[in-house]
Parts: structure tokens; C-alpha cells; sequence
């Protein structure tokens, strides 16, 4: 688990394309329940989660399979953010 997360280069990559972006490509994926509110700011957003983002367990077991099975991803950006484990890359 992580337990201290700046979230920069989240931040980075929704200054660069924006939060609307990031959301339409979720639901283009087949995540429409997956939202970000807002980029990563807990000092502002506090302790809800709620106030973040929002999803379903449904959706972030789906998004885990299609990570982990290359639905949504190319080749090149799995192996880029997934760990080199037997059997996932």
C-alpha cells in the first residue's frame, strides 16, 4: 500500500489534458461510474474519499482485469506502469 503519495504526476497528466478528458476516456473504456472530481488535493478535498473521486467496486475490479489483461492499455504503456510479475505483462 501506499502510505504518503504526493500525487504529482497525477496532477501533471490532468493540468496537461483535464479532468473532462480523463472522464470521457472512462467512460469510452466502459467506466462510466468512474469519475475524478477534482485533481489531488487532500489538504482541500480532507478525508472523504467522496469528495476526490467516485466509482463502484464493480468498476475497479473491472478496470484491474482490463489493466491487467491489456483491454484498455497498448502493450508498451502495460509494461511502463506494471509491475514485471509472471503472467501479467
Amino acid at each position: 500500500m501506499i502510505v504518503v503519495s504526493a500525487n504529482t504526476a497525477t496532477n501533471l497528466v490532468l493540468a496537461r489534458v483535464g479532468l473532462t478528458r480523463v472522464n470521457q476516456t472512462l467512460a469510452a473504456w466502459g467506466f462510466p461510474q468512474t469519475r475524478l472530481l477534482r485533481p489531488f488535493d487532500f489538504p482541500t478535498t480532507g478525508r472523504e474519499a467522496r469528495n476526490q473521486a467516485i466509482t463502484t467496486p464493480g468498476e475497479l475490479a473491472a478496470i484491474m482485469e482490463a489493466l491487467a489483461t491489456g483491454t484498455i492499455l497498448t502493450p508498451a504503456s502495460r509494461l511502463v506502469i506494471l509491475p514485471k510479475m509472471p503472467g501479467i505483462v
